[in-house]
């Protein structure tokens, strides 16, 4: 990681001392899906019966939150590094074949999908390779209205495995009459690994400005950083392999970009109907001068508040956000929320939230009824998960925007979480019921939008705890006493009143 932070440094030293050409620095904002699966999965390892990702079972498509620092050199070249949260994962299923099946029609099937957490530092290095315009509105300067550019995106990078409690499988069940087991242990290879990550990434520009980007990677581990030995029956069939898991997979990810600065120079270009107006403002000799009032619009009437601004500051102090919260730690997942903020002045501002999740973990299988020749559904065993949010943040307002309440914030503080596992005595690893509390501080990196009194406000970051769950109802139980480290984000919309 050093290495990926002096390269960067460097080049963005080279970039300041040059003159020849300009070069933009942005923040990132990414946020998207992965899904990873085991080494082989399509060549080797999916031998029937048995298949090496899930095709039944839940999706192993894991929500990504990605805050990049990019230096764009020029128009063709960038570079970029930052951070990801991503998942380990690896996957498997059995489709029990006719002549092995006690069923009267087609075999009865099982699949099933694990991951833990992952930390990945990428650098990556892109080039421009089409370039598509559309509706030019000034030929002097060439400016389009709407302009798409295809970057090719290559590099590399480190993952760390992300402190997860690693619990085996010891499940299995099937829809009718068949019997489908597994037994699978995951072993920690290493914490550190390597992977090479390549791809295409669409940037968006309105009037000449990035206003956002599209991206698809694919990635490709080059260290074992977990195995996972599976034993697996079917009736009275059985077999085993063994799974390798380094992270390789695809992504897709949504960016904002957030410009911080501009270096190297830049001649200033001035559109033809301003060159009419400065023409127009020139005294003649002939005509007595008039002194030039300052300038109403353009940027330094920008930097002043506005009246409507001032206006805003003394009306609207308040807002309500309803919208949903992301974390890696404990089981929660996703959590639906409210929240409360106040704006204490134009850069800093306190808001509190509540949230919460339900699921329910009943599982059920499907029985046949001899008479009927139909299948029942029957309850294996009630299963249920809880959890309450409490949350609390600082922000501050890094680049406001010219309307109260918009613009680039960083935000800091602390969150209660509060976990119930419940689970009846019919479950195979036996009654559950307890609780559990974590006390995360979070940090967050955003940006905020307004319209008129609507806000739409988006950030990730990081949460920082000592107690972790497994996010498994049958087995809840603390961390280590290491502080765990996890990504989190959230995603809200709001009105000021």
């Amino acid at each position: 990681m050093r290495a990926f932070t002096l390269l960067f440094v460097l080049m963005l030293s080279a970039t300041a001392r040059s003159g020849s050409a300009q070069s933009k620095l942005y923040l990132d904002l990414r946020a998207g899906i992965n899904r990873n699966e085991a080494e082989g999965v399509y060549f080797g390892k999916s031998k029937s019966p048995f298949k090496a990702y899930n095709t039944f079972g839940q999706s192993t498509f894991a929500v990504q939150g990605v805050p990049m620092l990019r230096l764009q050199l020029n128009e063709k070249f960038g570079i970029a590094t930052g951070y990801s949260g991503g998942s380990l994962s690896w996957s498997y299923n059995i489709k029990v074949p006719k002549e092995y099946t006690v069923n009267s029609s087609e075999g009865d099937y099982y699949g099933k999908t694990i991951g833990v957490y992952m930390h990945q530092f990428p650098l990556l290095l892109s080039k421009t390779f089409k370039e598509y315009h559309f509706w030019e509105i000034d030929t002097v300067q060439h400016i389009h209205r709407v302009s798409i550019r295809l970057d090719a995106v290559l590099g590399g990078g480190l993952n760390r495995f992300g402190n997860s409690l690693l619990d085996g499988d010891y499940g299995g069940t099937g829809f009718g009459e068949d019997l489908i087991e597994f037994r699978a242990t995951p072993v920690l290879r290493r914490k550190w690994g390597q992977f090479l990550i390549g791809g295409v990434t669409a940037r968006f520009y309105h009037r000449d400005r990035e206003r956002l980007s599209l991206s698809v990677y694919y990635t490709q581990g080059l260290t074992d950083m977990l195995h996972v030995p599976v034993e697996y029956r079917y009736n009275t069939q059985s077999g085993s392999t063994k799974l390798r898991v380094r992270g390789s997979g695809l992504s897709a990810t949504l960016s904002y970009p957030l410009r911080l600065a501009t270096f190297g120079r830049q001649v200033p270009a001035v559109p033809r109907p301003q060159l009419q107006e400065v023409a127009a403002q020139q005294p003649s000799p002939q005509a007595p001068r008039v002194p030039v009032r300052a300038a109403t619009t353009g940027p330094q009437a920008a930097a002043r508040p506005t009246a409507s601004d001032t206006a805003a500051v003394r009306g609207y102090r308040r807002a309500l956000y309803l919208g949903g919260h992301s974390a890696e730690y404990g089981g929660g997942g996703h959590y639906a929320g409210l929240a409360y903020e106040r704006l204490l002045s134009r850069r800093v501002s306190v808001r509190f939230g509540i949230g919460g999740v339900y699921r329910d973990g009943t599982q059920y299988t499907m029985i046949q009824d001899p008479i009927t020749n139909r299948y029942e559904r029957v309850v294996l065993y009630t299963a249920s998960y809880t959890s309450a949010l409490l949350t609390s943040q600082l922000r501050y307002f890094v680049y406001p925007g010219r309307k109260v309440g918009a613009g680039m914030f960083v935000g800091a503080g602390l969150q209660l979480v509060a976990e119930s596992f419940q689970a009846d005595s019919r479950a195979p690893f036996g009654p559950v019921s307890g609780i559990q509390l974590h006390v995360p501080l979070s940090t967050r990196v955003g940006y905020q939008l307004r319209r008129n009194r609507w806000l739409l406000s988006g950030s990730t970051g990081l949460d920082f705890t000592r107690q972790e769950g497994t996010g498994n109802m049958a087995r809840p139980r603390k961390g280590g006493q290491d502080v765990h480290v996890t990504t989190g984000s959230d995603m809200q919309i709001g009105f000021l009143f």
